[in-house]
């Protein structure tokens, strides 16, 4: 016997992402939302040097720093041999 067929595996969709700008400030809701991250990507990004502002129970991303965080994982990626790589 067979196993009946069951629901075929989906991909996952991509998430809809925006820009993010030096002059902004973001929560972080926000930020997950514009690069894609989900709770657990933003946990990374932390613990590899994404500065996080707390407000209360609310945390905000400065744009500046967002884009000063994906310069230099770019840069150490380059220098690696990684660039473009998980």
């Amino acid at each position: 016997m067979s196993k009946p067929p069951g629901r075929p595996r989906s991909t996952p969709q991509p998430r809809p992402t925006g820009s993010i700008h030096r002059d902004e400030v973001l929560p972080l809701a926000v930020f997950r939302q514009r690069t894609g991250l989900g709770h657990k990507g933003v946990a990374h990004a932390k613990k590899l040097g994404l500065r996080v502002i707390r407000l209360g129970r609310v945390g905000f991303v400065l744009g500046s720093d967002a884009v000063a965080f994906f310069e230099k994982l770019a840069a150490e990626q380059q220098a690696e041999g990684r660039e473009g790589q998980p």
